[in-house]
């Protein structure tokens, strides 16, 4: 059952307050917008990174360029990543993770160059990490997103809930526990042996995913 009213708080004040429909509405819509994180906790960035290469908003989307935070099992998640570089940096690559919003263990990750030569001090090209299809079963997610060297063995910037960003969630109408508990769904097959005129090697179920 879900509660009749819900509050929404954010940044120590009360944003929303009323029935639970309008509510997640409004959250909806402040997801919507991109997530500037500029200047957003840097004194923690700058403790666990040089600071050369920064990230300057991170915002989510689906296939028709729409902002969100809140998808569906199978829909492809389109993530942007704006950055600006104010140090010369030798190159540049991006480290991604999912993380358990529970027991903060790497769920998931993603490592490549984004470029293998010298970055000039300025903004730099648009980073576009897309998921197609995602595999994640219903839950919260937490992100974390590094900008370092090609290998990212000298790391230029983090952020993670240092700057609030959203959490990925992934909601699904499924009813049947079985089908959601995990973090991924696997496309399946079952053979079964069977006595009726069938094949050998057995009747194939493909389960769902």
């Amino acid at each position: 059952r879900i509660c009749p009213r819900t509050i929404l708080v954010g940044g120590g004040t009360i944003l929303a307050d009323g029935p639970t429909d309008d509510t997640i509405s409004t959250y909806t819509e402040l997801l919507r917008e991109p997530n500037e994180v500029g200047s957003a906790n840097l004194r923690d960035r700058l403790n666990r990174t040089s600071g050369a290469v920064r990230f300057t908003s991170v915002s989510a989307h689906d296939v028709s360029g729409n902002a969100k935070w809140i998808f569906e099992p199978g829909d492809t998640i389109i993530l942007k990543l704006r950055y600006e570089a104010f140090e010369a940096a030798p190159s540049l690559g991006l480290y991604f993770a999912l993380r358990s919003t529970t027991t903060g263990e790497t769920i998931t990750s993603v490592k490549e160059p984004l470029s293998l030569t010298p970055l000039q001090v300025g903004p730099q090209p648009l980073a576009i990490v897309e998921f197609p299809n995602c595999p994640l079963r219903p839950g919260q997610y937490a992100l974390y997103v590094c900008l370092g060297n090609q290998d990212c063995s000298k790391m230029y910037d983090v952020v993670d809930d240092n700057v609030g960003l959203p959490q990925l969630v992934i909601r699904s109408s499924e009813m049947d526990g079985h089908r959601t508990v995990g973090y991924f769904s696997l496309t399946a097959r079952i053979s079964t042996d069977s006595d009726s005129d069938q094949p050998a090697h057995g009747q194939r179920v493909i389960l769902r995913t």
